[in-house]
């Protein structure tokens, strides 16, 4: 019930354009599996979540670029928000506004390979295959412990498969066979 009540009062500052001071509130909500991720009570309330629940309420990708330019002018996104906020992006299947973050001289966001495995991670095979044929040639320090999490996925019956087995091909070459 409480996560529900913070959704809604998030919901309410969004509409009635509040700000909030990070170190004032707490949600318990927004839970990411990655390894940006928080333990449930550290959360507070921050840009992601705000755009986490924009995405929820359908606004358009030119809104969400502008709300991120005005927090970026005034300096309030870290690294870790940034990574987060791709990381949305790529599991909310949000090609303009990745596309915005990683090539707008806004921000200063830099893809590495952390991202790619972010996405893995979360299973979004489909976006790791994008991302892949954008960026195949930062990918290369890693590759085992890609490779790895792309034959876990086998084991989950999440669907996929074309966009798994063209990830596993590509990274075959790096597998030690024992």
């Amino acid at each position: 019930m409480l996560a529900n009540r913070q959704e809604y009062l998030v919901k309410q500052c969004i509409k009635y354009g509040t700000k909030f001071d990070t170190g004032s509130a707490q949600i318990k909500k927004i839970v990411f599996a990655g390894r940006t991720s928080q333990p449930m009570e550290d959360r507070n309330i921050r840009l992601v979540d705000f755009i986490q629940i924009m995405l929820e309420l359908k606004w358009k990708s030119q809104e969400i670029v502008t709300i991120l330019a005005n927090y970026y002018k005034k300096g309030q996104i870290d690294p870790i928000d940034k990574r987060e906020l791709f990381l949305l992006f790529a599991m909310k299947r949000k090609l303009k506004l990745m596309s915005h973050l990683v090539n707008s001289d806004d921000f200063s966001f830099e893809f590495r390979e952390d991202n790619f495995i972010d996405v893995i991670e979360n299973d979004v095979y489909d976006m790791a295959v994008l991302l892949y044929r954008e960026y195949f040639l930062l990918l290369r320090t890693q590759q085992e412990k890609i490779l790895k999490l792309i034959v876990a996925s086998f084991g989950k019956a999440n669907g996929q498969l074309e966009a798994k087995a063209f990830l596993i091909k590509r990274f075959i070459t790096h597998m030690r066979f024992e």
